[in-house]
């Protein structure tokens, strides 16, 4: 396939690309456990409670009933709460992620006096929108009523995730300040690797014969090496000697022998962007960074903040007796 076919090609992947790297984030997000650890001492009409803010109990069985909702959808509800994953099972697992979304978003509320940072109104009024839907949705799946929860409770869990959201991005907007579609750039790449214990002249000897017209992989057998053949390079993966020449190299060109403390590589550029998986690194490199600036700021707080979480209640609750 040539390049103009090639990038046509990716082009059409585009879309496609966008809802995996979301649902790649959303994975991420889904992974991460509670890294707080909050008091068991339950306060009274709150299910968390850090400092003066606090989030209910109904705005935690509401949001255990949308992840309900997620998860059972093209699943056998009848097992799939006790499927063990990792060293819990199902129902521990997602009642784990809630508990550590809605932990944030309490603290979200104290941080963001202390930082000054709240929702723009625009934010809050998506907030409002995005209650509605998952009001209508949900209230007409499960009995929240049994549960006394309300439209309002609802609308104050969306408008804890928008002063989340706020407050997140004043904490992370600095430590992606360096992040660039170039940094995080993913190429495609044949190349060889001499060991330095080999010397230079067997490098040299590959690279002459490459010039002389013998075809890359051949000229590296006859040496007694291996090709590496359409090898995916990120960006900073390779020293930086090394990936400061790589990645100058435009489709279809050869570098000359460089030298590197690993030894001496020969490489040639087959795609000097790969756009799906670049899009992707980029996504990922940049949740990455954010996540690590915003625990920081969070582990601190933690350390220094007054926390209760309402665990007997917790216990009580299984997912799959929410009807």
């Amino acid at each position: 396939m040539n390049r103009s076919n090639r990038r046509k090609h990716k082009n059409r992947k585009i879309r496609i690309a966008a809802l995996s790297i979301a649902a790649v984030l959303l994975c991420i997000s889904l992974s991460a456990c509670s890294e707080v650890k909050l008091k068991t001492s339950a306060v009274k009409d709150a299910f968390i409670q850090i400092e003066d803010a606090t989030c209910s109990r109904a705005e935690a069985i509401f949001m255990l009933m949308e992840e309900k909702a997620v998860y059972e959808e093209g699943q056998n509800p009848a097992d799939f709460w006790e499927r063990e994953i990792g060293s819990e099972n199902m129902n521990d697992y997602v009642k784990d992620v809630v508990v550590d979304k809605l932990t944030r978003y309490t603290a979200a509320e104290v941080l963001s006096d202390r930082l000054g940072v709240y929702p723009s109104e625009e934010a809050k009024n998506k907030a409002g929108e995005d209650a509605v839907t998952s009001w209508t949705k949900i209230s007409g799946l499960y009995n929240v009523d049994e549960y006394e929860i309300t439209a309002a409770d609802v609308n104050d869990l969306y408008l804890k995730k928008a002063t989340y959201d706020a407050v997140y991005n004043k904490i992370t907007t600095d430590a992606v300040a360096d992040i660039t579609e170039d940094s995080t750039r993913v190429m495609l790449a044949d190349y060889v690797v001499i060991p330095a214990s080999a010397g230079e002249e067997t490098a040299e000897t590959i690279y002459k014969s490459i010039k002389e017209g013998a075809e890359f992989s051949d000229a590296c057998s006859a040496a007694g090496y291996q090709m590496l053949a359409e090898q995916q390079i990120k960006r900073g993966e390779m020293n930086s000697t090394v990936d400061n020449i790589a990645f100058a190299l435009n489709d279809g060109e050869m570098s000359e022998v460089i030298v590197s403390k690993e030894g001496y590589y020969i490489m040639r550029c087959i795609d000097d962007k790969l756009l799906l998986e670049s899009a992707a690194n980029y996504n990922e490199v940049m949740a990455n960074a954010k996540e690590a600036a915003f625990r920081d700021t969070y582990y601190e707080f933690s350390k220094e903040s007054k926390m209760s979480f309402d665990s007997g209640y917790w216990k009580k609750i299984k997912i799959s007796e929410i009807k």
